[in-house]
């Protein structure tokens, strides 16, 4: 993912929409495992 993520950021416009599409339906585990330590981190600091 953090290839993907720099990917996006830095060249953008070379993004094949077909690419992220598939890895948003498939490799969501890195994206679900931030929002956790995120909202662990809110819920601590609050």
């Amino acid at each position: 993912m953090a290839k993907i993520r720099n990917k996006l950021v830095h060249v953008y416009w070379e993004i094949d929409h077909k690419v992220i599409f598939d890895l948003l339906q498939t490799e969501l585990s890195d994206i679900k495992k931030f929002m956790q330590i995120a909202i662990d981190y809110v819920k601590d600091n609050t």
